[in-house]
């Protein structure tokens, strides 16, 4: 599968496979360990690290192996309450300071890039000003982020009007900041997640090509798109029915890819994106996504010899 890393860099999201254990000491530097070891995935993503002894090793395998490693700031803007769109500006300067504190911490584990993602939706009249505030954000953060070059800011588009509702929201609004953004500031790309897209009522395909020039990574997760099913919305589940997307679509979606020809040197992370169940075994959902990676691949690679 090494003709994967000509289009794309696959990564895994140690987050979610490991999601009971992201606070548990040790268990994540052990696992960023024992992906490097096993050579399939050249990119890896996690949740912020509290243990200097782990950010330490973690950092030390990075380097080794050349892996491509993303921090995730969801948890921390979860718990701790915080929005970089807040249009309580006490609240979104607490929130900025809150992630500039973590970059440090980022930067101790090695990583590429600081990832977040924007507040809840305040409604249809106060969109502008939140996006302005969290424009604000972005560029104060990348400012800061300048520091602890080359790291990037990833930002992250949610769904909007569906499940998590998320000021952003749809990729044209996403692309139309990250495109303000990047007039002072490079530094800033989006996390293309096809859960989101597909919530948010956009066509999946057309999407990944449409704004490819702001993807710095790709999360392939499936969702319920039938408000009436139990389960809708984008619960990190596994791939398949009652969702949107198979391994058929995935190998879609990577086609895309292919046809949007990234730059060699800004060929996107793609990550499999699916939560192990409470008590499930976090190496038996690696394996799980790894195989619908390397199957839905296989898939697009006999496409388009056929084509």
């Amino acid at each position: 599968m090494s003709e994967m890393r000509h289009v794309f860099t696959p990564g895994i999201l140690l987050g979610e496979t490991h999601y009971a254990f992201r606070t548990a000491r040790g268990v994540i530097a052990d696992a960023v360990a024992r992906v490097a070891d096993e050579g399939f995935y050249g990119g890896v993503e996690i949740s912020d690290v509290s243990d200097v002894a782990d950010r330490k090793r973690i950092e030390n395998t990075v380097q080794a192996h050349g892996l491509r490693l993303t921090q995730w700031m969801t948890t921390l803007l979860i718990t701790e309450k915080l929005n970089l769109s807040s249009l309580d500006e006490d609240l979104r300067c607490r929130s900025v300071a809150r992630m500039k504190q973590q970059m440090n911490f980022t930067a101790e584990c090695g990583a590429h890039s600081f990832a977040l993602f924007s507040g809840p939706d305040p409604g249809p009249g106060l969109r502008a000003k939140a996006t302005q505030q969290l424009y604000v954000s972005f560029c104060e953060l990348s400012e800061a982020l300048t520091s602890y070059h080359p790291m990037r800011l990833i930002f992250e588009p949610l769904d909007r009007d569906a499940y998590k509702n998320g000021l952003i929201g749809p990729m044209s609004e996403a692309a139309d900041l990250v495109r303000r953004v990047r007039c002072c500031y490079p530094n800033v790309g989006l996390c293309w997640d096809s859960a989101h897209v597909a919530l948010c009522g956009e066509d999946v395909l057309e999407s990944i090509l449409a704004y490819h020039e702001f993807v710095d990574q790709i999360h392939l997760a499936n969702a319920v798109l039938d408000r009436s099913y139990p389960d809708f919305g984008d619960r990190h589940m596994p791939l398949g029915v009652p969702g949107f997307l198979t391994t058929e679509m995935m190998a879609k979606v990577i086609g895309r890819v292919v046809s949007a020809g990234f730059p060699r040197k800004s060929h996107p992370m793609l990550s499999v994106e699916i939560r192990t169940p409470d008590g499930g075994d976090p190496w038996l959902t690696e394996a799980w996504g790894r195989r619908a990676l390397e199957q839905a691949w296989r898939i697009c690679l006999t496409e388009d010899m056929a084509s």
